[in-house]
């Protein structure tokens, strides 16, 4: 382990970088290092080139329309996950996307936001949202189907294909279904109306 540690010490960051490419298609390969050159020396000094290439794997991963969502488990104990919005375009307003995010019962922590313009142009973001859960929260993520649940209902939330209310928290807390919502919130509307 501590071989590895001076190699990468002597190494550069880029070099290191250039090593994860050397199993991967000419296609991915040739989008990785026209996107690395792109990447801002604050971003490296925060990122191993690991998660670099987990990032640009996910860019490539989306079109010019869609926004990749992630959740990622952190090694911070004050914040446990990491919501990863990835565009292909300018970064929303914050403002915009916090509300929208807080309906699902978490609280944003804080937001690093990350903004590249690649060699043709193209502009490339990431928002990275620190999430403070509380602890049955968080462990409920660790299960992939809630985790995949959550992602699916951020997709919607963020297309506005379902409204922000207290019903969205239904999706962490009782690990139903975003389609659910929808239809236990159609179903209380309903309720209000005949009453």
């Amino acid at each position: 382990a501590l071989e590895k540690e001076i190699e990468q010490l002597v190494r550069g960051w880029q070099d290191q970088f250039k090593v994860l490419l050397a199993d991967v298609g000419d296609a991915e390969q040739s989008f990785a290092q026209f996107s690395i050159d792109s990447l801002s020396k604050a971003y490296q000094d925060q990122h191993k080139p690991e998660e670099a290439w987990q990032d640009i794997q996910r860019w490539y991963g989306i079109s010019a329309q869609e926004t990749g969502i992630y959740l990622d488990a952190s090694d911070d104990v004050e914040i446990p996950w990491r919501l990863r919005l990835y565009y292909r375009d300018q970064l929303p307003s914050l403002s915009k996307v916090l509300p929208m995010i807080e309906s699902l019962g978490v609280t944003v922590y804080e937001e690093i936001p990350y903004e590249f313009t690649l060699a043709d142009g193209s502009l490339i973001s990431i928002s990275d949202i620190g999430l403070a859960l509380q602890a049955e929260d968080s462990e409920r993520l660790h299960l992939d189907e809630v985790r995949s649940e959550c992602t699916a209902w951020s997709q919607q939330v963020l297309n506005q294909q379902v409204e922000v209310d207290g019903f969205n928290t239904l999706v962490l807390k009782a690990g139903i279904s975003w389609r659910d919502t929808v239809v236990l919130r159609s179903l209380a509307k309903y309720l209000k109306q005949a009453t």
